[in-house]
Order: C-alpha cells, then sequence, then structure tokens
C-alpha cells in the first residue's frame, strides 16, 4: 500500500515537535536577512527516495520557463501517485501549519489545500529558479503568504536558493 498521509503527517509532527525550539531561535536568529529553518532528514532516506522515485515524469508536468525560473511543475495531485498527493497534503494538515507559525512567531497561518502557486516541481539538467518573490497572495486575494515552505527529497547542491539557504540573504 505505501506510504499513507497519516503517517508521513505523524513523523513530520514528531520532527517538529522534536526539534521546536532550536528551529525558532535559527529562525529568529535570521529575521536581519531572509529567515529561514532547515530541518535535515525530515523524513527517513528510503521515504525520500520513495517519494523521489514517485514524482511523475516531466513529460507529465508543465514547463514553466522565464527569466526567473525554469523548471517543470505539477499541481494535479490526482494525476500523479498517490504518494505525491500524500506528501503533499501531509504539509497541508492542521498541526503541522500551527507548528510551523509557532516556529516562525506567526499567530495564525493557513495552509493553501488549493495549491495556488504551489505544488511539485522538477528541475533537470541545465534548469534553474532564480531567488523572486513568489504569488503574495492566495487564489481569491484575501490572505496573504508570508512563508514558503519548501521540501526536498534529494541533496540541495550548488545554485542560487542553496547559497541563499547558506548565507541567510540575497546579493
Amino acid at each position: 500500500m505505501g506510504l499513507g498521509r497519516k503517517e508521513i503527517t505523524l513523523t513530520i509532527v514528531e520532527k517538529l515537535e522534536k526539534h521546536k525550539e532550536q528551529l525558532s531561535q535559527d529562525f529568529k536568529n535570521k529575521r536581519k536577512h531572509i529567515p529561514f529553518f532547515v530541518i535535515d532528514d525530515l523524513l527517513p532516506a528510503n521515504w525520500c527516495r520513495e517519494i523521489n522515485d514517485a514524482f511523475p515524469d516531466t513529460s507529465a508536468m508543465v514547463l514553466k520557463k522565464s527569466i526567473r525560473e525554469h523548471k517543470f511543475i505539477g499541481v494535479q495531485m490526482d494525476q500523479y501517485e498517490q504518494l505525491v498527493g500524500n506528501v503533499i497534503y501531509a504539509f497541508q494538515d492542521k498541526r503541522i501549519v500551527d507548528l510551523i507559525g509557532e516556529i516562525c512567531g506567526i499567530d495564525r497561518c493557513y495552509a493553501d489545500a488549493s495549491l495556488y502557486a504551489g505544488g511539485i516541481s522538477t528541475m533537470v539538467e541545465n534548469q534553474f529558479l532564480k531567488p523572486h518573490l513568489d504569488n503574495s497572495h492566495d487564489q481569491q486575494r484575501e490572505k496573504w503568504r508570508v512563508l514558503n515552505l519548501l521540501y526536498y527529497t534529494l541533496q540541495i547542491g550548488r545554485g542560487p536558493l542553496a547559497e541563499i539557504l547558506r548565507s541567510g540573504q540575497m546579493d
């Protein structure tokens, strides 16, 4: 049957709870630049490989190509293997959203189950994502996005995003 949303959610909640104080401190210490925190090994390595293997082929995704990005994206979770949707929607769980809010010192955080300007992405050789501001609102323009939650199934190598994560600032 594979990994279920409940199992994924509980594992993420446990990891966030275990490291909440340190993550909150990490986030607060970076407020002068671009505040962020990183959790290594959020999910077990074998799960990451399984999730990565479940990603759709790029032929089943939409190519986005502009000055700020060149990558494949997907938002139709019902078109992909169930595991992909299980992971995406695990992060939408209220317990996780609330914990992220606590870590970042934000009183009211909301998930965006519509995945507006969200979803999954894949980059192959010579593709990129330049630092940029995302759409800062939900689809109805009623709520404003102040956080982006990124989960990588593979190790981040080099490039603009990796450099931002390492330095906490954009030059």
